[in-house]
């Protein structure tokens, strides 16, 4: 049951290994060993075979789940190093574009106030499962990226337990839907910017605590990570493309005056 839990990444994987592998040697065979030999002079070496095979077996089962830990972190990892660099390239691009009117510097703020917004959620959630005092040890992008953290399979819903943290995390959400309303609000609804900008921050979940539920709830630390680093991929993405759309429309109304 524990390395089911552990190759599951579900919480309680470790202590359900220490517990079986307790009551194994501390219990099961005792009472077995009694039981089977207590009318024997001398044991039988096909138990003491048994015993180091048990063993062997137990001690291979530890190996594996921390095996198959390390590769399912692994993954998220790289995962998680992949989005930061998609999100390099649609910087590189927005910053690309000159913030010519008002309304592409509102845009460009408040992306990058809810985009912080976010770094600063995940910085939390690491302090808060680390036991880090920010006032000791700052944080960088690369603790952000898993370079040097640990307690990755930390189940987050507990985090959230925290009433200061779950409140900040409720704000994020707002932000979010005040963030899409602010790109799109000038947009035609039907027109292909104002869709992919729907679609792409659209939520499922009618209010924070539902969102929260799906992206938190039992899910370890690395996956609440990862879920947050992709949300900031899609706030940039949707803040490139109102500028695409911003800088389209500027451009054919030019190119209007020019044919008139």
């Amino acid at each position: 049951m524990g390395t089911l839990f552990k190759i599951q990444h579900w919480p309680g994987a470790t202590i359900l290994l220490v517990i079986g592998a307790i009551l194994l040697f501390s219990i099961f065979l005792p009472v077995y060993a009694y039981h089977a030999y207590k009318e024997e002079k001398t044991v039988k070496n096909s138990f003491i075979f048994s015993i180091y095979a048990l063993t062997s077996i137990v001690a291979f089962t530890f190996l594996l789940a921390l095996n198959v830990s390390r590769n399912i972190l692994g993954e998220f990892v790289y995962t998680n190093t992949e989005l930061y660099n998609s999100i390099a390239i649609a910087e590189g691009q927005i910053n690309a574009v000159p913030q010519s009117s008002a309304e592409i510097k509102e845009i460009n703020l408040a992306a990058n106030d809810l985009f912080n917004s976010i770094s600063n959620l995940k910085k939390d959630f690491i302090i808060s499962v680390g036991g880090i005092d920010p006032k000791t040890m700052q944080l960088t992008t690369d603790d952000l990226k898993y370079s040097r953290f640990t307690n990755l399979d930390k189940n987050t819903f507990k985090i959230l337990q925290d009433t200061a943290l779950a409140r900040r995390t409720n704000l994020v959400y707002k932000s979010i839907q005040d963030y899409k309303s602010l790109l799109i609000k000038n947009m035609d609804k039907d027109s292909p910017s104002s869709i992919f900008i729907n679609q792409l921050l659209s939520s499922k979940q009618d209010n924070a605590q539902d969102w929260i539920m799906q992206n938190f709830y039992r899910f370890p630390l690395i996956m609440s990570l990862n879920n947050l680093t992709q949300l900031q991929l899609e706030i940039r993405l949707a803040q490139q493309e109102t500028l695409s759309s911003i800088c389209k429309a500027v451009a054919d109304i030019q190119n209007e005056n020019i044919q008139n």
